[in-house]
């Protein structure tokens, strides 16, 4: 594609109508030919299909697609085991295409057991590299700028896939990864010194840290002014937004799936950019009952292919609790947006009031640089459902005296009570306690399990 630097979008014809419903139509016909297709070649939705008593060929409209039970990660589990069993290959009965069709894999980590795979073929790659262009234009980048791949390069879907898309965008592209860890990962930014970054937020934060300690560069003067940062939630949260913003001196950007928020400096959200390849549903959490499609509703996310994927997804539940924004965003690009609150797996019920990870973030992260930003919920009892006191544990920055831990610990509990409405008991202890890493950060210590 010719790019015109000036341009407002990557993509002009479609993202100019993101949001203002005139995809509507292109994108029921699209949704009504995806899901024939998925059932002419995959088994396995032929017979999640038939189950449902659900004909696709007779969708006149998106609510239409109540019937069919969400889709989730054990779904997707049986359905390669099914397709190991039948084909001998891991991918899935769900799958649409030959396996000589297949162009690249991903895989989530499987450190809960098995690995979910994802599969490319051709068209999902172009897909995939278009639904990118869309977001890292409008973070500002254009092609010939420079940008460090800091996610993981073995299987997760963050690593080679974003460097495919980097090359289509016309990015000279640095792919450090994260298997190095971020000693490597800072002597490539010192060494390169590209003009943004992708990786977690908890590497971004990290490498914050290590360039204070080991005497170089410090990040803010390597001229690095975006970081284009997922994986995780970090990124939404305002005070780790703070934190990033000023210490590198950069923008800081949201991006989850096909979803990026926009430059203004107070979070609004994430554009959803790939409305026109997704079909996106919000759903109560616990019964899986739609909701409206309205200003500030929150709920679970469902989410749908609109193409003849190699591998599809069909109301597709990862876990993700969202809020969504219909309005007009002041930022003036176009697009819905949703905010991502929490996760179905991560809710706690605190004596009947629910609490997300997320908003305990935000509190601790507020404490500045009286804290490393690194914290823990203790639990001791299987979650949902927490019967006592919310235990948090947080480390104390390094420059906080040790008479001062119990101001900070009464501190962050009044602001938690007013946060969350929960009564906690906050534990502070000492600097580097946690342990670091840069990739996904687990914020419980689940003492039920010892």
């Amino acid at each position: 594609m010719k790019t015109n630097a000036r341009r407002k979008y990557w993509n002009p014809r479609v993202e100019e109508k993101l949001g203002t419903g005139e995809l509507d139509p292109l994108r029921l016909r699209r949704l009504k030919k995806a899901l024939i297709y998925f059932k002419e070649k995959s088994p396995f939705y032929r017979r999640r299909f038939k189950r449902a008593r659900f004909n696709p060929e007779k969708i006149n409209r998106f609510s239409d697609m109540k019937h069919l039970p969400p889709l989730t990660k054990e779904d997707i589990r049986e359905s390669q085991n099914e397709s190991m069993e039948r084909s001998g290959h891991p991918y899935g009965a769900h799958l649409t295409i030959g396996q000589e069709e297949i162009r690249l894999l991903a895989a989530t980590s499987g450190t809960t057991g098995e690995p979910t795979f994802y599969v490319f073929g051709e068209r999902d790659l172009e897909q995939w590299c278009e639904i990118r262009s869309r977001q890292l234009w409008r973070t500002g980048l254009r092609p010939g700028d420079s940008i460090m791949i800091a996610f993981g390069l073995g299987m997760f879907v963050g690593g080679v896939p974003n460097v495919i898309a980097a090359r289509h965008f016309g990015l000279q592209c640095v792919p450090v990864g994260a298997e190095g860890g971020s000693g490597k990962v800072l002597r490539f930014m010192r060494l390169t010194r590209p003009r943004a970054m992708l990786a977690t937020p908890s590497l971004a934060k990290l490498l914050v840290e290590k360039s204070r300690e080991d005497g170089g560069e410090t990040v803010d003067r390597l001229g690095m002014d975006r970081l284009i940062l997922g994986g995780e939630t970090g990124a939404g949260v305002p005070e780790v937004r703070k934190f990033l913003t000023e210490n590198y001196n950069a923008e800081v950007f949201d991006l989850q799936g096909p979803n990026i928020s926009c430059r203004l400096k107070e979070y609004a959200g994430m554009h959803r950019v790939g409305e026109d390849h997704y079909l996106y549903e919000i759903v109560e959490p616990r019964t899986g009952e739609p909701l409206p499609n309205e200003d500030g509703v929150e709920g679970e996310v469902l989410i749908t292919h609109l193409f003849g994927s190699a591998a599809p997804f069909v109301r597709y539940a990862p876990g993700d609790v969202h809020r969504i924004y219909l309005s007009p965003c002041r930022c003036g690009m176009s697009g819905s947006r949703t905010m991502i609150v929490g996760r179905t797996d991560d809710m706690l019920k605190v004596k009947g009031v629910i609490v997300y990870p997320s908003a305990v973030a935000d509190v601790v992260a507020s404490a500045g640089k009286k804290i490393t930003g690194e914290f823990r919920i203790v639990l001791k009892e299987k979650p949902p459902l927490v019967t006592d006191t919310l235990k948090i544990m947080v480390e104390a920055g390094k420059k906080l005296p040790h008479g001062k831990w119990g101001d900070l610990a009464g501190e962050l509990k009044r602001l938690l009570k007013g946060k969350t409405g929960v009564t906690s008991d906050v534990d502070v202890v000492a600097p580097g306690t946690f342990t670091r890493s840069g990739h996904k950060t687990g914020v419980f210590i689940k003492e039920y399990e010892d």
